[in-house]
């Protein structure tokens, strides 16, 4: 595939893995982040750190590849902590009757959001504005920028920290969550969670996830650009 920074595919590679990488490495501490500081907390912080990563990248590829991948890599650690903490908010927010619907739309939104995305992305890459390219980085930066200070000022931790709930709302909500005693401390079960089969099976799952989802982000555009010869509108 034809472009401005000649990187030969094995650097193109590394660049691609530093953020799954650092995706991966966060997602467990994510969880204990967020149940310890609060899911909002960690939420924005994590769209905060990934956004400035978008705006860096266009710039650091003047520096050459590994600043790049040194980019990637922290925007990754940023993203990994996204899941864990919409995790935590999820459960002191959806009511058990409606958890596993608004749970699969809400987690939906990652597939879709890479769709959609892709979709744009191409569009980006074609616009003279910017130099095409780097206006991929700027758009979702900006967009990712925007979404952290909407959930920073709309967002909250459980509805007893939301001044605007209705008194009506808060009492269905509270009388339908699960038990969730904060204030009990327990020894993680670690070798339990290690041997369940109800874990190994949430993993197998979320990695065949992962699996397509990236697919679809890395190795299809590799693959359609520099195989096939497709352009980028195409």
């Amino acid at each position: 595939m034809e472009g401005s920074l000649v990187w030969d595919p094995e650097t193109q590679n590394h660049i691609v893995s530093a953020s799954v990488l650092g995706i991966f490495l966060t997602q467990t501490p994510g969880g204990r982040l967020s149940e310890t500081l609060g899911g909002r907390q960690v939420l924005v912080f994590s769209l905060v750190i990934a956004s400035l990563c978008n705006l860096l990248s266009p710039i650091a590829t003047d520096w050459g590849p590994y600043v790049l991948l040194a980019i990637q890599f922290i925007k990754g650690l940023a993203q990994g902590l996204t899941i864990p903490a919409v995790s935590i908010l999820m459960a002191k927010w959806f009511p058990t009757p409606e958890k596993g619907v608004l749970s699969s739309i809400t987690m939906s939104g990652f597939p879709g959001g890479a769709v959609l995305g892709g979709l744009l992305i191409g569009t980006l890459c074609n616009c003279e504005f910017l130099g095409g390219w780097p206006l991929v980085f700027y758009s979702f930066g900006l967009m990712g920028l925007f979404l952290s200070f909407f959930v920073y000022l709309y967002g909250f931790n459980s509805p007893d920290d939301d001044c605007c709930i209705s008194e009506s709302e808060y009492k269905y909500i509270m009388s339908n969550l699960d038990s969730l005693d904060t204030d009990m401390k327990y020894k993680t079960p670690w070798i339990a969670i290690a041997t369940s089969i109800s874990t190994w099976a949430a993993v197998i799952g979320m990695f065949g996830q992962y699996w397509i989802t990236y697919f679809y982000l890395s190795v299809q555009p590799n693959f359609l650009g520099n195989a096939l010869h497709f352009s980028h509108m195409e």
